[in-house]
């Protein structure tokens, strides 16, 4: 039978304070309103210049406080049934929360939108001969904008940049993350813990004599091979790419769109629980009872994995 209430958050993990965000997301909403209403009376004054840009300004505001409030959403924990994981290609997939990519995929449509008529009206300014000192800034800057917001679309349509997910298969643990892949045979973590990286996470410890190198160390390491200086014999050589497969072990950045620390931290498989449709506590039993138990890791290409999870056959931590 499934529990009626989630599990206590283990005593590692730092409690969220959800008034930052709302009084964050509030602000941003009042200064969007604010600038579009005093941008809707200029123009409706004669100030159509100045006008457009509150109204754009505020507009573009408005976007980044609902991108923030998707993206960062408090999510009511779930009870087991109610989790979003699936067995798919013989594995056990846990996706990350829909609302938080959707305002990851929000935020650089609404900036080009927005800037793109800046940017398109400094070009008709310009063209007609009427440009100011302040229409050089406003060109400047949503030229500036509009470059990194069709970098950050490219890096979308291209799938550098792309909704991640924990996939669980019986060789392994697998984590996609914003930007980056890793992945670790079973045979390689030796411990799995309550952390506190990128805020609540799951720290999958790796095995130190195989240890997965961050894109620091391999530069090092590298830099080391052209001097002639020792190496570490774990690492091959690499020869300036961030990725390491001996059969067990993958780590790669896909984009530098957005800051990974839980990728950074070091060597380990960190899972920031927060991005994940599943109860944090949930995940954190999940991914231990596995670790745990090698004699269950089988049924993790089948449906009885995702059956477990839903009915919370799980020991409590």
């Amino acid at each position: 039978m499934p529990i009626l209430e989630p599990a206590p958050l283990p005593r590692d993990w730092q409690p969220r304070r959800l008034w930052p965000l709302a009084l964050n997301t509030a602000f941003l909403a009042l200064i969007a309103i604010t600038a579009v209403l005093v941008g809707a009376g200029s123009r409706l004054t004669g100030g159509e210049g100045q006008g457009t840009y509150f109204l754009v300004g505020g507009l573009f505001i408005g976007g980044i406080a609902l991108s923030t409030g998707l993206v960062n959403l408090h999510r009511r924990r779930r009870t087991a049934e109610q989790s979003q994981a699936t067995q798919t290609d013989g594995s056990l997939r846990v996706p990350y929360r829909p609302a938080a990519f959707a305002g990851y995929l929000l935020l650089p449509l609404v900036t080009l939108a927005l800037f793109g008529l800046l940017f398109i009206g400094f070009v008709v300014t310009l063209s007609n001969g009427d440009l100011d000192g302040a229409g050089v800034t406003v060109g400047v800057v949503s030229a500036a904008v509009v470059a990194l917001a069709l970098w950050w679309t490219v890096e979308l349509a291209r799938g550098a940049f792309r909704r991640g997910a924990l996939t669980l298969s019986p060789e392994g643990v697998s984590h996609r993350g914003w930007t980056f892949e890793s992945f670790s045979s079973w045979e390689d973590i030796r411990a799995v813990s309550a952390d506190n990286t990128a805020g609540p996470s799951v720290r999958l410890s790796t095995d130190a004599g195989r240890a997965l190198w961050s894109s620091a160390d391999l530069r090092s390491a590298v830099s080391d091979l052209r001097s002639g200086a020792p190496v570490d014999p774990a690492l091959p050589a690499l020869a300036g790419q961030e990725r390491t497969s001996g059969g067990t072990r993958v780590r790669r950045r896909t984009s530098r769109a957005l800051p990974a620390p839980e990728f950074d931290d070091g060597r380990d498989i960190v899972l920031p629980v927060r991005w994940f449709a599943v109860d944090p506590v949930l995940l954190y039993r999940l991914v231990r009872f596995y670790a745990d138990t090698p004699s269950a890791r089988p049924e993790l290409a089948t449906g009885a994995a995702a059956q477990r999870l839903r009915s919370d056959q799980l020991p409590m931590m």
